[in-house]
């Protein structure tokens, strides 16, 4: 009995480490995508006098100034959707967005890529493809769910419970990372800059 128990911990043991790690290689991934689509755009956009640290790390910089700014409550799907509350019911005073690029000594919109689901759904070109056959995963229900936003009319105010639906795709421990929050700061910048 001990040893049937001791074979089905470690079976199971192994499957879980399968889906994990294929888990942790999407999520490197994403981050390589994520981090190779900054650089390009730091490439060809960034202004002269800019420093290089800053605009590589723009994003952990402007979610702090929104913490410190206390315009972003916390870092969770729900002071996430409080921010893009407050970015599309006019909560948030655009001058802020002076503030950050005085703090930072450059104007950085052009760092912040208008948003898209490339690095969620097409890091290589078969990802795509493997979302549409899988239709399962948080990745295909967060693209399913942009889809649906975009087709709508975009983001805007009357589509802020289809941009609610989008960040509850994400689970909790994916939004932990910075790079997942990426897009939704994205939204943030180029709505109201």
């Amino acid at each position: 009995m001990r040893y049937t128990i001791l074979i089905i911990t470690l079976i199971f043991a192994s499957c879980a480490s399968k889906k994990t790690s294929s888990d942790v290689i999407w999520d490197e991934k994403f981050e390589l995508c994520s981090e190779i689509e900054l650089s390009k755009r730091i490439k060809f956009d960034l202004v002269e006098g800019a420093n290089e640290t800053s605009a590589k790390n723009i994003y952990p910089l402007f979610e702090n100034f929104l913490l410190e700014q206390e315009i972003l409550k916390d870092i969770s799907i729900e002071g996430y959707k409080d921010l893009m509350y407050k970015t599309f019911f006019d909560k948030i005073d655009t001058e802020v967005f002076r503030k950050f690029s005085m703090e930072i000594e450059f104007e950085p919109f052009f760092l912040f890529a208008t948003p898209n689901l490339y690095c969620y759904a097409y890091p290589y070109p078969y990802r795509e493809e493997q979302l549409r056959k899988l239709k399962k995963g948080w990745q295909y229900e967060f693209c399913l769910a942009v889809n649906k936003l975009e087709a709508e009319g975009g983001y805007s105010q009357k589509n802020i419970n289809l941009i609610y639906n989008s960040l509850d795709k994400i689970p909790k421990e994916k939004f932990s990372k910075e790079v997942y929050r990426r897009f939704y700061l994205n939204i943030v910048y180029r709505t109201l800059n």
